[in-house]
């Protein structure tokens, strides 16, 4: 592999190479391990956080989690593919990693050279089985044993560069942003990477705070010849190579949600290859839905148990408590439904495919490896006419796209079954017991647009053990001659459930389609065998993060397609999918997303006001906020593409960021003498020390409000601090076993504070018989939140026990002393 040694210049610094804004959540220093090439660059992870989907974005070929095996999922810092946001959690005292709704994804590449000698046997584009092929796995790869293979590991991803570029209404000192664009999305993040093949690819990945398009990631992915081998992009190496049967293969991994699958079986998520000595299968279902070219995944059962579908909170207390007040994503944990759709594949490149003749003699004008599975010796035992005549279209000599809906047990995939003509076989050309052509009549056939779907991959029915399943599409093969390009694009989705009883391919074995089961469904307790409700959504509704009417996965996929074609597609609501007529095929958009454009079609939401939060004199918190985002249709000249006129604001307030409860509502004018609207949380149940999280939203006229995600404040009630001291308070008094205090850790129940305190003071705390049980120093500025607080832990680190208990606070400057009382009930 003499092209892996290419030019490779060790000296060169990161600096020259790669230009990010943010900074990164995840550094990797690469350190090549294949020969003795020395390879420095560096994996670059960011973050978007603007809407409901979070997803973490690598230079490298990886979304999400990087370089898994599924065998276990530790808790990582970036997010991967997490719906709800802000989603971890504290819950019994062990700490929950955030609700990802993926493993992570990859992204590879592969290419035959009509010039290089790969494989070394000495001859270009031979005859042997393995060819001149080479394979670029851009993220995690796991091999058939079960053996992680990192990329870096390989030496085959190059990271240039990896930067993200915000497009925020409101900047963060409050003012409309003068550089906004209404066309663009709110976050965007360019990442690009060359390959070892001479490949140089570039993923622009979009993100979209407004409630009708916050749960979608929208990819626009270059692929382009340069003939750069290295990370150097002053030097080519590859200027003349012709890249034969190229294939793009997106690999995309689910499994909702890792939340679920941890609170019903104490364990993370594992790979296929892992022993699994509960004999657990059947949980997450594999679907498709034709009208969208969407492929997701749901939680239909536990342990082949229905009444478990959705992974419903096992404690039926909490199972209540999460669903009225949406903590967790709500009482259904796996309620996602999560997968991706193609919105654009390159059509202009495509190879042509000419068959041999009888004699298995190719034909000149064929451009692929292909044709060689389009001959059949005399007697052989394929189906000529569903194998070769259906596969190709006969105007054009191309395979018909995509080669492959691909699903596979929870591995991110096996990197050496690419490698020579594997990829033919994955892609369900040669007569294989795991792929089936589609004809006319048959019963997986969508019901609309059924012409153009024959001669494409069945998608089979899957119903798979308790792992993630990987979803795979197959673009190519593609003739790509130097310094061209080709595009795919495609969106990330996830919403809450599938439209109910749609028919689908896949699902439960059996029929070739399945109705998609529905989320307000009747549902047990795992713990108690108790039914939990008979109806889901009737007896609870949406979770908050469900905040608008796009609901399900098919509301999300027709939002993404809207985006990309910059226009309103009609929905039929009782077909759960796009109105007759309507025709989203891939092969026939443009590669650049037109997103809003200049339609008055797509409309934008107002903005959130940006805010501040303060306390009054009696420990209320204070929200206040002014005018400026009043102004904003004037401001970027969009009067008409709003959703509707601003009316009013709402004040939300959560404990957190997941179920949120309205505080007060003001109408548009309603300000104050400094043209200011102020809002107090007088809510008598909001006790000092809380740590409160505050949402100020616009709300137009039919009631579609902005984000509450925008701008966030967390705040805790307090007083002021005293210039002498005066009178102490103690809160909560009495105290009933548990404090009630939320505050900043979740699971801590037996804190007690002190408020009234000066800024250098000292707490004593006495039995009733007189007893030194603890003595606490406060030393504290001013102005900052001036509770102390009080485990209940004596001297010796004993727990306090029911009784009546004094104090005595001296403030430590002037020799002053308050005293007091408070009571411990348990």
């Amino acid at each position: 592999m003499k092209r892996l040694c290419r030019n490779i210049d060790a000296k060169r610094g990161e600096s020259e190479y790669f230009k990010v804004e943010k900074t990164a959540l995840l550094k990797i220093i690469i350190l090549a391990l294949v020969g003795f090439v020395p390879l420095f660059g560096q994996v670059e992870f960011l973050v978007h956080e603007r809407g409901m989907l979070h997803q973490s974005i690598g230079n490298q070929g990886s979304l999400g989690q990087v370089f898994s095996d599924q065998r276990a999922m530790p808790a990582i810092p970036q997010p991967s593919m997490e719906w709800p946001p802000f989603s971890r959690n504290i819950i019994g005292g062990f700490e929950y990693a955030k609700q990802h709704n993926s493993p992570g994804s990859s992204l590879w590449i592969a290419a035959t050279s009509l010039t290089e000698d790969i494989n070394g046997d000495g001859e270009i584009n031979g005859s042997d089985r393995w060819l001149d092929r080479a394979v670029a796995p851009g993220g995690g790869v796991a091999r058939f044993d079960g053996k992680v293979t990192p990329v870096i590991d390989a030496g085959w991803i190059l990271p240039l560069e990896c930067k993200k570029i915000t497009n925020y209404q409101v900047l963060d000192d409050g003012t409309l942003n003068p550089d906004y664009n209404p066309n663009e999305a709110d976050e965007m993040i360019i990442s690009k990477w060359a390959t070892w093949i001479g490949v140089t690819v570039t993923r622009v990945s979009r993100v979209w705070s407004d409630p009708d398009y916050d749960d979608l990631v929208i990819y626009e992915l270059t692929f382009e010849n340069t003939g750069n081998t290295d990370y150097n992009e002053t030097t080519i190496e590859l200027p003349d190579s012709t890249f034969k049967d190229f294939t793009v293969f997106l690999r995309e991994c689910f499994s909702p949600s890792q939340l679920g699958y941890w609170r019903h079986y104490n364990r993370l998520w594992e790979n296929r290859w892992g022993s699994d000595e509960h004999g657990i299968v059947g949980d997450p279902q594999y679907l498709y839905d034709n009208d969208y070219w969407l492929a997701f995944l749901i939680d239909g059962s536990t342990n082949l148990d229905i009444l478990l579908a959705g992974k419903p909170e096992p404690n039926p207390e909490r199972f209540e408590e999460w669903s009225l007040n949406s903590h967790n994503g709500g009482g259904m944990l796996a309620h996602q439904a999560a997968g991706y759709c193609i919105l654009h594949y390159d059509t202009d490149h495509l190879a042509k495919v000419f068959p041999r003749d009888s004699l298995n003699n190719p034909d000149p004008r064929n451009e692929s490896d292909m044709d060689r599975y389009l001959y059949h010796a005399p007697g052989e035992d394929i189906d000529e006419e569903f194998n070769l005549f259906h596969q190709l279209d006969t105007t054009t000599h191309t395979l018909k796209q995509p080669l492959m809906l691909f699903n596979h047990d929870g591995q991110v995939g096996d990197y050496e079954g690419w490698l020579g003509d594997g990829w033919m076989h994955a892609a369900g050309v040669t007569n294989s017991n795991f792929c089936e052509i589609m004809y006319e009549g048959h019963p997986a056939l969508p019901e609309r647009n059924t012409e153009d779907w024959i001669g494409r991959r069945v998608v089979r029915n899957k119903q798979d053990q308790r792992k993630p399943i990987t979803m795979g599409t197959v673009f190519g093969p593609y003739t790509l001659p130097p310094n061209n390009s080709i595009k795919v694009c495609y969106a990330e989705v996830v919403g809450y459930g599938g439209a109910a009883g749609k028919e689908l391919p896949g699902g439960v074995p059996g029929p070739w389609k399945n109705p998609v089961p529905s989320s307000d469904r009747k549902l047990k307790s795992a713990e108690t065998g108790k039914i939990l409700t008979e109806h889901y959504l009737t007896d609870y509704g949406y979770p908050d993060h469900v905040n608008s009417k796009v609901i399900t996965v098919q509301d999300v996929a027709h939002k993404a397609w809207e985006l990309y074609l910059g226009r309103e597609i009609p929905f039929d609501s009782s077909y759960s999918g796009p109105a007759a007529g309507e025709k989203l095929w891939p092969k026939d958009t443009p590669a650049q997303g037109a997103y809003h454009g200049t339609s008055a079609t797509i409309k934008r939401a107002w903005p959130s006001p940006k805010f501040t939060v303060g306390n009054t004199e009696l420990a209320k918190s204070k929200i206040v906020w002014d005018r400026t985002i009043e102004d904003f249709a004037s401001f970027v000249e969009i009067e008409g593409r709003i959703t509707g006129d601003l009316v009013k604001y709402k004040v939300y307030r959560s404990f957190d960021k997941q179920g949120w409860d309205i505080v007060d509502s003001v109408d548009v004018g309603y300000v104050d003498e400094n043209m200011e609207y102020v809002v107090v949380d007088d809510d008598p149940e909001v006790r000092i020390g809380n740590t409160l999280i505050y949402s100020v939203v616009a709300v137009d006229e039919f009631g579609n409000e902005s984000s509450k995600n925008t701008h966030i404040i967390s705040h805790s009630p307090t007083v002021g601090s005293p210039e002498s001291l005066g009178k102490v308070y103690v809160v909560p008094n009495p105290f009933y076993l548990k404090s009630g205090f939320k505050g900043n850790n979740p699971d801590i129940d037996n804190q007690i504070s002190f408020y009234g305190l000066t800024k250098n003071s000292t707490i004593r705390i006495f039995s009733l018989s007189g007893q030194l049980l603890q003595t606490i120093r406060h030393t504290m500025n001013a102005t900052s939140n001036i509770g102390n607080p009080f485990f209940q832990v004596t001297l010796n680190n004993q727990r306090f026990a029911s009784g009546l208990y004094y104090f005595v606070v001296t403030d430590e400057e002037t020799g002053k002393q308050s005293k007091g009382k408070f009571i411990v009930i348990k």
